[in-house]
């Protein structure tokens, strides 16, 4: 059990530290953070020390504590785009949350580039939103380092294709007022990287399962099908026709085409392919 003076001193990083060494060095936690706060304090009193350690922990608080109060009017916004292959067709998503429970959602496919321009998109887009809403304290975050960095000036725009882009953001940062820009790592952002992949079509409904763009041969197994019976049935549908999937195909959702330096990809989407195919009688539906 730590001392409750040590731990009051002791950063988390410290008091974690400590618990690693009592395991390696058949320590108790009490010791083995006492020895590490002793040699912090680099021969200061060690009462001194751990006094002023509080002082400095106890301001840290303070000031977390004005920020989340200063910050409780805020509204909060995420973004990010995506582009398929890079570059290709773009998505943007970004959702936008109001601080008495508003909430606002982007997706929206714009067309043919690379993700940067995607990303930058997105953020244009939530901070139109933000604009319109009449929004005055916001706090914007996104998992697009360049994005971040550029806006907020810390880093310099090198690509020409984003200058304007970049402008136009920061135009509306000083129209709204307080705005915080700060990153976040992709697993803290699904929601705004879910929205831009809906707005390409390469969101799953759940319960399916991530992998619901593939190929015909996956989709075949799934029913019991080989891939060459489930081409006939896709072809007696009329979802395809010389071997590429019909505009009929497209504008269903079962299937998705991209273009890359290779030639043209087509990929089959699990759920709607197999829903399409029972509605025009070609599987059984489902009991």
């Amino acid at each position: 059990m730590i001392d409750e003076d040590l731990k009051a001193a002791a950063f988390r990083k410290e008091i974690a530290k400590a618990k690693r060494r009592s395991q390696n060095e058949n320590l108790s936690e009490n010791e083995a953070l006492r020895l590490l706060l002793e040699k912090k304090a680099n021969g200061r009193p060690f009462g001194e020390f751990l006094a002023e350690r509080r002082r400095i922990k106890e301001a840290e608080q303070e000031r977390v504590e004005a920020a989340r109060k200063a910050d409780a009017d805020a509204w909060h916004a995420w973004f990010d785009g995506a582009a398929e292959p890079n570059p290709g067709a773009r998505g943007i998503g970004a959702v936008l949350k109001g601080p008495n429970g508003e909430i606002a959602e982007i997706s929206q496919a714009i067309g043919f580039g690379t993700n940067n321009e995607a990303e930058y998109q997105a953020l244009i887009a939530v901070l139109e939103e933000a604009a319109h809403r009449d929004v005055h304290h916001l706090i914007v975050q996104g998992d697009s380092q360049l994005v971040i960095n550029q806006v907020d000036g810390t880093w310099g725009v090198k690509a020409p294709g984003l200058w304007a882009l970049c402008e136009h953001a920061q135009v509306l940062v000083r129209r709204i007022g307080r705005v915080r820009l700060s990153w976040i790592p992709r697993e803290q952002n699904r929601e705004a990287d879910a929205l831009s992949k809906q707005a390409l079509g390469f969101a799953c409904a759940p319960p399916v399962d991530h992998a619901c763009w593939t190929n015909q041969t996956t989709i075949a197994k799934t029913v019991g099908l080989s891939a060459i019976a489930l081409g006939k049935l896709i072809d007696a549908a009329g979802l395809r026709a010389d071997g590429k999937p019909t505009q009929d195909a497209l504008d269903t959702g079962a299937a998705r085409v991209t273009h890359n330096g290779f030639g043209m990809q087509v990929a089959w989407h699990k759920t709607q392919l197999l829903l399409v195919l029972r509605e025009r009688g070609q599987l059984p539906i489902k009991p």
